[in-house]
């Protein structure tokens, strides 16, 4: 599913926030208004509005309210104000393959410009029916966080020293915070109870995590040019991203201190800037890389799962590769899984579970009706814990007393290669283990039912070596 298409589900929520946006930038000078339009019609991938209005459906029974709509509308809005002011402070020529209005019109009026958008923002937020105070204290903590993250990277622009947590703060600072402002702002627009307010809350900060660690990626692969992203621009403005603390992380201290002074003096000697690339693909940096997004997308699939049944949801054309844990961990009622592909995750590639230490924490309420179809487990638990896809309970080291999770599909995947059992279960009633296909099974039983089962069916499944 792409953009365009998440847009057409959001139907006239989108057109709604649409609306909004561009009515917010109407203004009587037509050098603003000409410049805005412009700006709309070359206006990225709008990720931050349509998750504010997932966000809210999801929370708010598949609904959203008036002030969703704002509060999403501002976040374009403020994205976009920080882009203009980034421009100047970057110097930079090009934004999505076209000129900026630095180059265009010159830094003080992209700062104007900029000034306007933020302006428009913080009245799409006062214009609320509720929450109004508390959301300007939202969106006022990740201005400051921008501010506070762009001070950050020039400072470690010239000195070189980034290190791993440097990093972490500066891309939660510029990226995360406002992902985490019109999640958590969207949430309590439709009176989202706190438990799900705060599971939006890490739900969000890990996509805005992995989102910008995916984005620092391009700036070292060739699929940068596929979506019009220049390669090197990080490296230009003298930036160390996770690729290279990956790569310099391979490497022992003399040789990392060697490669940070060539980052520092790349704007003295552009061609240094093709030895780093160098090292980082040739250091493992991409690898690295990958693997530090993979947790940030199982910590908000966790977050998400844990905290928030939104009541049909969907899973679907993910691909979860080498996994040093788990895949995916689903806990609510009424799901979907189905078009994903596993590929030699570590442990389970599913779980379904409940898991409650008291005092420490409580994963999952239970699940009735889910639906695990079409998926591809190819090579997985080669850490050999165990199974392919576990439904289970732990209440403070022990099985539940009872069935806590019923009607569950599970059919038409594909396992290939797989390391022990495809099932191991307990609590579960009213579970349809049918048509999957199973290539190189080992000569062991494909299911194990443990405590408290009835009414499991396993049939017209396929096996072959």
């Amino acid at each position: 599913m792409d953009i365009s298409e998440i847009k057409r589900f959001l139907g006239q929520d989108w057109t709604d926030t649409e609306t909004l946006i561009r009515r917010s930038l109407d203004s009587d000078i037509g050098l603003l208004n000409s410049t805005n339009r412009a700006l709309l019609a070359n206006g990225g991938k709008q990720l931050r509005p349509i998750l504010g209005l997932l966000v809210a459906r999801a929370c708010g029974g598949g609904s959203v309210a008036g002030d969703s709509i704002r509060f999403a509308a501002a976040s374009e809005l403020m994205h976009n104000a920080t882009l203009l002011h980034d421009d100047v402070a970057d110097s930079s020529k090009e934004r999505r393959g076209r000129p900026t209005v630095m180059s265009i019109l010159g830094g003080p009026a992209s700062v104007l410009i900029g000034d306007f958008w933020l302006v428009r923002a913080v009245e799409c937020i006062l214009s609320a029916e509720n929450r109004t105070g508390e959301v300007i204290r939202i969106f006022s903590k990740t201005l400051s966080d921008l501010a506070e993250g762009e001070m950050l990277q020039l400072e470690k622009a010239d000195s070189g020293d980034t290190d791993e947590r440097d990093y972490c703060k500066i891309i939660y600072s510029k990226t995360a915070s406002l992902f985490e402002a019109v999640c958590v702002s969207c949430a309590l627009s439709v009176d989202a109870c706190q438990e799900w307010v705060e599971a939006v809350r890490e739900y969000s900060v890990a996509l805005g995590m992995a989102f910008q660690i995916r984005d620092d990626m391009f700036d070292y692969s060739d699929e940068a040019s596929v979506i019009g992203k220049p390669v090197g621009i990080d490296l230009d403005e003298q930036k160390i991203t996770m690729p290279l603390l990956g790569a310099l992380s391979s490497v022992d201290a003399g040789k990392a201190a060697q490669i940070r002074s060539k980052v520092v003096a790349i704007h003295g000697n552009p061609s240094l800037k093709d030895e780093v690339r160098s090292f980082v693909l040739e250091n493992g940096g991409l690898e690295y890389s990958k693997a530090r997004l993979s947790e940030y997308v199982a910590a908000g699939f966790t977050a998400w799962n844990t905290g928030v049944d939104s009541g049909n949801y969907v899973i679907s054309d993910n691909h979860f590769h080498e996994n040093r844990a788990r895949g995916l961990l689903l806990q609510s009622s009424r799901g979907l899984c189905t078009g994903n592909r596993f590929y030699r995750v570590q442990g389970m590639p599913i779980r379904i579970v409940m898991d409650i230490v008291p005092h420490l924490w409580q994963e999952g309420t239970g699940v009735d009706g889910l639906l695990v179809s079409g998926n591809l487990f190819d090579e997985c638990d080669y850490g050999a814990w165990g199974t392919q896809i576990e439904i289970s309970t732990n209440i403070n080291g022990k099985p539940a007393g009872g069935i806590v999770f019923r009607n569950i599909e599970i059919s038409r995947n594909l396992f290939r290669n797989p390391s022990g059992l495809l099932l191991n279960i307990n609590n579960v009633g009213n579970l349809d283990f049918i048509r999957n296909r199973v290539i190189g099974m080992k000569d062991i039983a494909p299911v194990l039912t443990g405590n408290k089962t009835e009414a499991i069916t396993i049939e017209r499944n396929r096996f072959s070596k």
